[in-house]
């Protein structure tokens, strides 16, 4: 506890900082909101012998088959806002950063695509999409805070248990049980 002059000023501080509201301050901290969002929503992408189709050919989880949006199959050409848009019976968006992602104008649009599912070298995505060296943080912090102030008008997703990998819920067992 802090010394009582400073006691009121310290707990508004730790209140403040760690309210999920605010906008994440830095470049690495929206990078992060942005890659832990998008691996809440993904489902595990297994392509494992285990699932087969008709046929006995390797297919994906029914999970993965639902977000790629390969569940049913016709002549029209994919909606991914709809797809994106889908909600759960408490009417609570399935994917809220997908569709944060698809609301966005076209090129920010394909350039957050690539973008979130890499934290590691965001770099790299800028420089593949033509930005030049100069802006590229700010263009990368613009297009994320962007994101973020979308998708905070949206629900926040919540994954049940048995959407999660298998590696996702031994964590999460593990993070419990101690």
């Amino acid at each position: 506890m802090r010394a009582e002059p400073y006691a009121e000023a310290h707990e508004r501080t730790w209140i403040v900082s760690r309210d999920r509201r605010q906008t994440p301050a830095t470049l690495r901290a929206l990078l992060r909101w942005a890659h832990r969002q998008y691996v809440t929503e993904t489902p595990n992408l297994d392509h494992s012998g285990i699932h087969l189709d008709d046929d006995g050919a390797p297919t994906m989880a029914a999970a993965a088959r639902r977000y790629l949006g390969l569940s049913k199959k016709d002549d029209r050409t994919d909606n991914w806002v709809e797809l994106a848009g889908r909600t759960d019976e408490d009417g609570f968006y399935l994917t809220p950063l997908r569709l944060a992602i698809e609301t966005q104008p076209r090129e920010r649009r394909l350039f957050l695509r690539d973008l979130v599912p890499e934290v590691l070298f965001p770099s790299e995505v800028a420089l593949l999409h033509g930005i030049p060296a100069w802006c590229m943080a700010d263009v990368i912090h613009q297009s994320l805070a962007m994101l973020w102030r979308t998708f905070r008008e949206r629900p926040p997703v919540r994954p049940n248990y048995l959407e999660r990998s298998e590696s996702q819920r031994v964590a999460e067992d593990a993070r419990l049980a101690s």
